[in-house]
């Protein structure tokens, strides 16, 4: 048995003070006499032996007690158990894009699931069965659930395009296998696609896997590179071209600029070897691709786009009385040009990506990436006071924004005190509070330099211009560019009209989303602007560049030995409180119907 909320036994405590009622209470019996002469002066006597004597033995001090003790135990809420016996069978299907393969008809992952199917079918009705499924992210379709549940969800789900987690999948398996639904058995339908899975302990359960596939003939494009030279020019494209078969393989590559050809290659490829394809992307064209007009096993890997890289210049716009020091700073970096604008012009000047702010910040931030220094107070910020030159307490060596910058040799002659909010993360600080702080906010990344770089020695220092690179670099200027591989997550811009269109259709984004990492698709995803009639927030080409998942050979793997057999947790077999709350409604009328009787 047991108890859903001990708690309730407290209430037994009731059982005394009614027991202490009847014994102070004075027992009384109306007896007819014809005189009372004779007992007087004794009647303090009687009665106070008779308060202290222990209660009679009566039916309505049993119903009473029997109250208390059954109303205490429906409180306590029991549950009798019962061992759940049965088979609780983990399956575990692998999506990834591999399993799109076509050399089992119509591919891979529709015969896992056929498989899977049948395993499901086997299942009693005092069976269970949990569901897994394996792609760029594990995610558990049903847990502990009948037979039939669990085929409607190996029916419902469906193949993605990105390099698999199986790892994952596998410790939600083992996290399954100790579920009280019987004794657990872990499948895994997969064609091996993928580095050994190395659980961190010996699986719960045991592991056993059912190879999928047959043929290896594949050609892939394994890497796709856009570059913008230093020295300004065309952008540069470079492509990798992997024969992943058994047989010499001669393929046709077609350059596409803006989804137009621009020429044709025919590369000959040798068993596991690879060839690399350079061109030239015309200026203005905003992407390119490498089609490879080949019909193997896979079509997920035999074509690879990306965007060009945008202009070499970086806009900042600076707000700032006195601008010289940052602007000049600013402008050493490569590439970045500077707009000034005074406080008192910031309500109408038009805004770059990246807005520095210097002892000024307006009431609300911009729609923008923000780099606020020395905070003045009636801002966004909550400032308490002003310290005087503290000393550099500790800092995050992880964080990309101290990258190849010793704080140790800042030296800060003020600092303004912050309370800031729960989205900021101290990076620098000091002995009075934080220093340098980041932290994104409906979608926008925010930097705070919480003192005057003018009364400290960073201008001094070759920190200085390097702390500010590495800002700029931690904002993410061209995000949204480049290639993108299946299953990597992309930042999004801030104040997006809420919506994705992706190659499955449209799907809607949380408000405030700073990222998106449902890209297990390859294809054109585009981030429509928050107002319509200007171009898109972001744009970018998923491709899926995973060699290993283009790799098609079979691999089996060896079964998993479980820790034995389990001692499996009782499971919940009947709740006794609807029943004990019939039995005190019973009782509570019997006693009732006993006082009044007596009474």
């Amino acid at each position: 048995m047991m108890l859903a909320n001990p708690g309730g036994l407290w209430a037994l405590l009731l059982i005394p003070l009614i027991i202490l009622l009847y014994v102070l209470r004075t027992q009384r019996r109306r007896v007819t006499i014809s005189s009372v002469r004779l007992w007087r002066g004794l009647g303090e006597e009687l009665e106070a032996r008779r308060n202290w004597r222990p209660p009679r033995p009566n039916w309505l001090l049993a119903l009473q007690l029997l109250v208390v003790t059954v109303g205490s135990l429906a409180l306590a809420r029991p549950t009798l158990l019962q061992s759940p016996g049965g088979t609780h069978l983990v399956v575990v299907l692998d999506a990834s894009a591999s399993m799109g393969s076509t050399d089992v008809v119509p591919h891979r992952f529709a015969e896992a699931q056929r498989l899977a199917l049948g395993q499901l079918a086997t299942l009693g009705p005092n069976d269970h069965a949990t569901v897994i499924r394996a792609s760029a992210s594990a995610q558990v379709l049903a847990q502990a659930v009948s037979a039939t549940e669990a085929r409607a969800a190996v029916e419902q789900t469906h193949l993605g395009e990105a390099p698999g987690d199986l790892r994952t999948a596998l410790l939600l398996a083992n996290a399954a296998a100790e579920l009280p639904a019987g004794a657990p058995r872990i499948v895994v339908y997969s064609d091996g696609a993928y580095p050994t899975p190395v659980l961190p302990s010996e699986p719960v359960a045991p592991v056993e896997f059912v190879p999928i596939g047959r043929r290896a003939d594949n050609v892939a494009v394994t890497a796709l590179a856009l570059r913008r030279p230093p020295s300004g020019g065309p952008v540069q494209g470079f492509a990798r071209v992997a024969n992943f078969g058994t047989d010499p393989a001669q393929v046709p590559a077609r350059v596409l600029v803006d989804g137009l050809p621009r020429e044709i290659r025919t590369l000959d490829l040798a068993p596991g070897h690879e060839a690399t394809v350079t061109f030239t992307v015309p200026p203005g064209a905003r992407s390119a691709a490498v089609q490879l007009d080949v019909r193997d096993l896979l079509s997920a890997d035999n074509r690879a786009e990306a965007r060009t890289p945008g202009s070499s210049e970086r806009p900042v716009t600076v707000v700032s009385a006195q601008p010289d020091l940052l602007t000049r700073a600013l402008q050493a970096l490569p590439g970045v040009r500077v707009a000034t604008v005074r406080p008192e012009d910031y309500a109408s000047a038009p805004l770059a990506p990246v807005v520095v702010f210097d002892s000024y910040l307006p009431a609300m931030l911009p729609d923008a990436d923000v780099i606020a220094l020395n905070p003045p107070p009636g801002g966004p910020f909550a400032v308490r006071s002003t310290a005087t030159s503290p000393v550099v307490l500790g800092y995050d060596a992880t964080s990309p924004l101290l990258d190849a910058i010793e704080p140790a040799a800042l030296q800060f002659g003020r600092l303004t005190q912050l309370e800031p909010p729960p989205w900021l993360t101290p990076v620098l600080w000091t002995t009075d509070g934080p220093a340098v702080l980041e932290g994104t906010h409906e979608g926008r990344r925010v930097i705070v330099l919480a003192f005057d770089p003018r009364a400290s020695n960073l201008p001094r220092l070759r920190a200085f211009p390097l702390l500010l690179a590495n800002a700029l670099d931690w904002l993410g200027w061209d995000d949204y560019g480049g290639t993108v591989q299946a299953g990597q997550p992309v930042r999004l811009p801030a104040h997006t009209a809420g919506r994705i269109d992706q190659p499955g259709g449209l799907q809607a984004l949380p408000a405030g989303a700073v990222a998106y990492a449902s890209t297990e698709r390859v294809g054109r995803y585009v981030v429509p602007a928050a107002r319509d009639g200007e171009p898109p927030a972001a744009e970018f080409r998923v491709s899926l560049l995973a060699p290993g998942e283009s790799q098609l050979a079979p691999r089996a793997q060896p079964a998993l030995a479980g820790a034995g057999p389990l001692t499996t947790a009782a499971a919940p077999a009947l709740a006794l409180t609807g029943g004990l709350l019939l039995g005190l409604l019973a009782l509570s009328l019997l006693e009732w119907y006993w006082w009044a009787k007596r009474s």
